[in-house]
């Protein structure tokens, strides 16, 4: 989760459609695959068994033919033509033979009906060479009656059977066909359910994407600026460890937070030295400006005790002026530069900030009981460059 909410929002975007692309090139190889398989199947219809009801009709069009060259054959009373029509028996015959072959290669799995089929009417033309040898002959009343004996029955039940096969070969290609169409069908249905599959899944991370990592993060940094603006400056902004445009939002709004506070705390500041000076313009003598200063600053923050110290006109030793909170003490009241913390402070020139411990604690007397401060500051006070004395202050607690 962390990896996905510090993409960028354009990658987001990418991933978030990344499975509408994936389902639509599944979709798409999956129906080129069916739509290949379907029409090889389709081919192999037309090649094998269409051809072979194609085969069958024909050669039932042949026999059928024979049949009536057969009848013409006994029929005709010119020598000649006579001739003629015999020799399209023989031909007919011969196409007929090579349609039946071409129907049982084209559809193997019909090869025993129409082998029975066809060795049917290749006996009743056998048995009809007799017909044409009398007509040859001129004997077209014993041509008539050798037809008519039995065998003019068996030619047409043979034709009967070659066409009631056709249909039944015709049916089972219709039925291939029609299956072939369902495939297709459902091949079509599948692209389109895998498609809105797709769709729906992107819609669904776009949603979640934009919902809560786009729009909620927007909504909460909507209510850090409102807090800034309310001037709420220690709310913390989130998503600053974000590698991405909220991330650079964030931190510029951290950035205007942080000048917030810069200008509030100087503004504080101005206010508190103003302040300062009225409280300080009342002061007589140097003991009731430390304390009125050490007062001033208690109010300020939090002070458990504080000292004023004042370097002499030697400007070798610092004396206590003035205090807060630590009368009645016995430590010493005078220190020379560079001598404790005090003259130490005043000898560097810089503020001293130091931990209290526990092993060796400054105590502070309260109307309960006795505190120890955390910290104690030492602060230098300058003028021109000048050291003209020093602050010390107890600041944090703990209890006794």
């Amino acid at each position: 989760m962390s990896l996905l909410a510090n993409l960028k929002l354009r990658r987001k975007l990418l991933l978030a459609i990344a499975p509408l692309a994936i389902m639509v090139i599944v979709a798409g190889v999956y129906c080129s695959i069916r739509s290949k398989m379907i029409d090889t199947w389709y081919s192999m219809l037309i090649e094998n068994q269409v051809k072979g009801v194609v085969g069958l009709d024909n050669a039932r069009v042949y026999s059928l033919r024979y049949i009536v060259a057969l009848y013409r054959v006994v029929l005709e009373n010119n020598p000649d033509r006579r001739q003629v029509i015999d020799g399209r028996l023989d031909s007919d015959y011969s196409e007929y033979k090579k349609n039946i072959a071409e129907a049982i290669r084209r559809a193997p799995a019909w090869a025993p009906q129409i082998t029975a089929t066809a060795g049917n009417f290749d006996k009743a033309v056998l048995s009809s060479r007799a017909v044409r040898a009398a007509a040859l002959a001129n004997d077209t009343t014993k041509a008539a009656a050798l037809l008519h004996s039995g065998l003019d029955t068996e030619l047409e039940e043979s034709r009967e059977h070659f066409a009631a096969m056709a249909e039944e070969l015709q049916k089972v290609v219709d039925q291939r066909s029609d299956e072939l169409t369902d495939k297709t069908h459902r091949s079509i249905l599948v692209t389109w359910i895998v498609i809105a599959l797709g769709m729906l899944v992107t819609f669904g991370i776009v949603f979640y994407a934009l919902q809560v990592d786009v729009v909620q993060e927007l909504f909460d940094l909507r209510d850090s600026i409102r807090s800034i603006a309310a001037g709420k400056l220690d709310r913390p902004i989130p998503f600053l460890n974000r590698r991405n445009e909220i991330g650079e939002i964030s931190r510029s709004l951290e950035t205007l937070q942080g000048s917030a506070k810069e200008r509030e705390t100087l503004s504080w500041v101005k206010a508190e030295v103003a302040a300062t000076g009225v409280r300080l313009q009342s002061a007589e003598n140097i003991s009731a400006f430390a304390a009125a200063l050490l007062s001033r600053i208690s109010e300020s923050i939090t002070l458990f005790y504080g000292s004023f110290y004042l370097i002499d006109d030697s400007r070798s030793r610092l004396c206590r002026a003035g205090t807060f909170a630590i009368e009645g003490r016995a430590d010493s009241s005078e220190f020379a530069l560079g001598e404790g913390l005090v003259g130490q402070a005043a000898l560097e020139r810089r503020t001293l900030d130091l931990c209290s411990t526990d092993a060796d604690p400054v105590l502070v007397s309260t109307g309960v009981g006795t505190v120890a401060p955390r910290r104690l500051l030492f602060v230098p006070v300058l003028a021109e460059d000048l050291v003209i004395g020093v602050i010390e202050l107890a600041t944090g607690w703990r209890v006794r």
